[in-house]
């Protein structure tokens, strides 16, 4: 009967250990999805996720592993102040462009993934967007070009 007995003990320590490990491989860390609005950038078209809520903001771009070229995030606040954004949990490089009543007054290139080092917009900005890596050279967008839905 205590064969038995410990051979039952064995079986759920077993099970919980199981459950455990499975419940720790499901971070919840997956990528948020919000709406596709256009929006012109300079010259160029793409389509961005608008994220203009606390939650939104704060999880921005993160976990996510790939992103199509001409696809983006616009974070947006309903007044204008100092921002400064880092790269937790980012694993792409990012371009990022810092936006004043819809004209860009800083750029950021080649953010490095996973990076916590600030990223600040140096003066008020009402709109801040991410875009892939080196997306700035490649259509030539930077200080001084408009930004509009």
């Amino acid at each position: 009967m205590d064969g038995l007995k410990n051979q039952i003990n064995l079986w759920l320590v077993a099970a919980m250990v199981s459950t455990a490990l499975a419940a720790c491989s499901d971070t919840g860390e997956q990528p948020q999805e919000l709406e596709q609005r256009p929006l012109i950038v300079g010259n160029q078209t793409v389509s961005v996720q608008v994220a203009d809520e606390d939650a939104e903001r704060a999880t921005g771009l993160m976990y996510v592993r790939e992103m199509p070229e001409k696809e983006g995030m616009l974070f947006v606040w309903p007044e204008a102040a100092v921002r400064s954004f880092w790269m937790r949990n980012t694993y792409i490089p990012l371009d990022l462009f810092y936006i004043r009543n819809g004209e860009i007054v800083k750029v950021i290139s080649w953010a490095k993934p996973l990076d916590e080092s600030p990223l600040p917009s140096d003066q008020p900005v009402d709109w801040v967007l991410e875009m892939n890596g080196g997306w700035a050279e490649r259509y030539n967008i930077g200080v001084g070009d408009k930004v509009r839905f």
